[in-house]
């Protein structure tokens, strides 16, 4: 039987070191563009041999995966596959392949996840479906696992968000500046640190500036959030004159919900967001949204979960990070109300 061939027999064909065919090999694993002559002769030689690697061999020998697992509470969420986007990006060109799955926002369901990605041997996990109040994370700390949260911070864990209280501030000034007087907050489920942050960023700028800020909570499922707004609108004597949804998919709740009352979005009544994510300047009536750099939060986690893996156990923590949001005006708040 033809024996497999080895690394070391790709570096000789190659006329390199036995690294150089391991570097090279893992960026195009990657796809990342090979720049040296030493990459590409390396790359060549091991199609010519027909080499393949090994990766439980590999890990064993180096004690890395190179594997990195994202845990997300619904990966059909547009924000939520937008920065995974981000991350898997990076973590390619930072030579790691990436594994996700989906807790259902279910810290029961995420234990087994964590526990299925730890017997696989990644090297370390970012969490997108952080609860507030839980003490989950403490076992990985105790362990020396490398992973961090992203999107939803806690208290004393290092993070990778953007600026959430900031987010509904600066939504609150926006509508403010148009003239609204009675705003209803979609402000999704309290566990969640992200939504809550925006709910209270906005409630605090609302004060002085708004007649009534009402907060209306719900699920992160479209229909729970749909329900909850038409409740509140069938209870309410008058409709409100804008809605402040914390992310992009209450906002799609409340234009079907307020469609189907006739109100005519822009025109009858407002709408701003949170996340622009890539449907918001889409809609029919494109959405005024506070922008979240999605990719770019998923870039910085890569960069940063890598970095932790990198310097071992004991290394210095990383500070979290909270990049700055961006208001984006369309249509959808163009209505001034009492013109």
């Amino acid at each position: 039987m033809r024996r497999s061939p080895t690394l070391s027999d790709v570096a000789l064909e190659a006329g390199v070191s036995a690294a150089t065919v391991s570097r090279a090999l893992a960026r195009r694993r990657s796809g990342v563009p090979l720049r040296s002559d030493g990459a590409k002769r390396a790359v060549e030689a091991a199609d010519r041999l027909g080499y393949r690697l090994n990766t439980v061999a590999s890990a064993l020998r180096t004690r890395s995966s190179r594997l990195l697992g994202v845990i997300v509470p619904d990966l059909t969420d547009v924000a939520v596959s937008q920065m995974y986007g981000g991350f898997e990006a990076r973590a390619a060109e930072l030579g790691y392949q990436t594994c996700v799955a989906n807790s259902t926002d279910d810290p029961r369901v995420r234990a087994s996840r964590v526990e299925t990605f730890r017997a696989h041997g990644v090297d370390g996990i970012v969490f997108a479906d952080a609860h507030l109040g839980e003490h989950y994370f403490s076992e990985l700390a105790a362990d020396d696992f490398p992973y961090l949260l992203m999107s939803r911070p806690l208290p004393g864990e290092i993070s990778v968000t953007c600026d959430d209280a900031e987010s509904g501030r600066l939504a609150a000034r926006h509508l403010a500046e148009q003239g609204h007087t009675d705003v209803v907050v979609l402000a999704g489920p309290s566990h969640a640190g992200n939504v809550v942050a925006r709910s209270r960023g906005f409630a605090d700028a609302a004060e002085g500036l708004l007649e009534s800020c009402t907060l209306v909570g719900s699920g992160f499922d479209l229909a729970d959030a749909k329900r909850a707004l038409a409740e509140y609108l069938e209870r309410s004597p008058r409709p409100p004159t804008a809605v402040f949804a914390t992310i992009d998919m209450f906002a799609f709740a409340a234009v079907s919900v307020l469609a189907e009352r006739g109100l005519r979005i822009g025109e009858e009544i407002g709408v701003i967001a949170v996340n622009d994510s890539n449907i918001a300047a889409n809609l029919p009536v494109p959405l005024t949204s506070v922008r979240h750099e999605l990719g770019g939060m998923g870039s910085k986690a890569a960069e940063m979960l890598t970095g932790m893996i990198e310097r071992g156990p004991g290394g210095e923590r990383p500070a979290s990070i909270a990049l700055s949001p961006e208001l984006v005006v369309r249509r959808s708040t163009a209505f001034r109300p009492g013109t």
